[in-house]
């Protein structure tokens, strides 16, 4: 696992953006630490991948600790990537996640896996699990995330980007 590039907001802005990722790795994973400045407990990110909007799918199964339901995102964006802690949750708290992409330099379609959390230290708190493909040939060179409504990623959200290489250590192989 290598880190590629880190990125922490010292203001809001409406979009957090990697460019120029290598091809050179086998998988990839973000880690995200996310906080929107919508006036809400839970706010929506999304993902495009090489600036597209189109043939994306997503299916989001989450809990709330007292419910629980299911999602299917439309074709423009990978939704719920992932729902996070919005304005109006705990002073200074963060959703976190993990979104895990194999094989983003194939030619094939690339899955999307995002596990998160939108933490609120109160009544409410939601768990997503999240399901997406990107259905295009193109090997992924730039991600952005943006939000669903209109917001912004508030001041200290952060996300790292990690590529990791199949390989071996003389005892364990990875493929």
């Amino acid at each position: 696992m290598t880190l590629i590039q880190h990125i922490e907001l010292a203001s809001a802005q409406s979009s957090i953006s990697f460019t120029s990722i290598p091809n050179t790795f086998t998988d990839l994973l973000l880690v995200c630490s996310f906080r929107s400045t919508e006036n809400t407990v839970g706010s929506n990110a999304e993902i495009r991948f090489n600036g597209s909007s189109s043939g994306y799918s997503s299916r989001l199964l989450y809990g709330t600790g007292s419910s629980a339901a299911s999602a299917t995102g439309g074709s423009d964006r990978i939704h719920w990537a992932p729902t996070t802690s919005g304005g109006s949750s705990t002073a200074n708290t963060f959703g976190n996640a993990q979104i895990y992409i194999p094989n983003y330099a194939s030619s094939n379609a690339k899955s999307v896996s995002i596990d998160a959390v939108a933490e609120n230290n109160a009544t409410a708190s939601r768990q997503d699990i999240n399901a997406a493909l990107w259905n295009n040939s193109a090997a992924i060179s730039t991600i952005a995330f943006t939000w669903e409504q209109s917001a912004n990623f508030a001041i200290g959200s952060s996300v790292t980007l990690y590529g990791i290489t199949k390989g071996s250590d003389g005892t364990t192989t990875v493929s």
